[in-house]
């Protein structure tokens, strides 16, 4: 099957040309109007189907990735990854650039182990203050959450998003609708001050944005930064799971 692409400098499809580009041809990325990426080619591997796939190897980041159809530069037209003709790393250059990655990967792989036994711990203390809560209140219908996020948006861009920083349980409600006076009292089961101080709240942090695109309720002054009051309903009881890490670390469980 031939495969096509689109010529954005001529505006119709073509059939895709490969190169067969060989270990150590030099090759740049650009993922925007101006920023390249450069990297080397380890190796490729042919398929009947689609081609031929190369495996690059991003030489600031320590990255592989792989890509097909690799454009001469050229003929560079936007987003892309493109090979300059003649350009090749030495293999004693792309041996050291290997001996990196390895050493990264292992690094990467010792520390995912380490936060993996760390969550593991975490959990089992988040479970035991689940079932000794459960024993006490009964199941929940929902959690009231207290939960700090931090603000990535690029105004420049026009990107605006956040990140969860932390999450704490405050307390179990027996219904799934939307109060902010439970909220508010919810806070008071925190020790922290942000939180606690969100009980005696404006008015105007009571978002009801219970539409497409907006954040549902939540009390806060913003939902990109700081701390906010949610409430979670729960449809089953594999749902709680997700809570029991946030919940066994220092702090992270205030059902009283």
């Amino acid at each position: 099957m031939q495969v096509m692409h689109m010529n954005w400098k001529t505006g119709r499809m073509e059939p895709c040309l490969d190169s067969k580009l060989k270990r150590g041809q030099l090759v740049v990325g650009y993922d925007g109007p101006s920023t390249g990426h450069n990297g080397v080619v380890l190796g490729s591997q042919d398929d009947n189907r689609w081609g031929t796939s190369y495996q690059v190897l991003w030489i600031d980041e320590l990255l592989k990735s792989g890509h097909q159809f690799i454009r001469p530069i050229a003929e560079r037209f936007g987003i892309g990854v493109y090979f300059y003709p003649g350009s090749f790393m030495p293999e004693a250059e792309i041996a050291k650039l290997e001996q990196r990655l390895q050493e990264k990967e292992k690094a990467e792989a010792e520390e995912a182990e380490k936060r993996r036994m760390e969550n593991e711990h975490f959990s089992n203390i988040g479970r035991e203050h689940f079932e000794t809560a459960i024993r006490k209140h009964g199941k929940p219908a929902a959690l009231i959450l207290a939960v700090e996020h931090e603000d990535i948006s690029e105004i420049q861009s026009d990107y605006l998003d956040f990140r969860t920083l932390r999450i704490i349980v405050l307390a179990f409600s027996k219904h799934k609708r939307n109060l902010f006076s439970e909220m508010r009292k919810a806070a008071l089961n925190s020790e922290i001050p942000q939180i606690r101080g969100l009980s005696q709240a404006p008015d105007s942090w009571e978002h009801r944005e219970n539409y497409t695109g907006g954040h549902g309720f939540y009390l806060a002054e913003s939902k990109y930064h700081g701390w906010s009051i949610e409430k979670i309903p729960l449809h089953n009881d594999e749902q709680l799971e997700r809570f029991f890490c946030n919940a066994g670390k220092p702090g992270g469980f205030c059902v009283k």
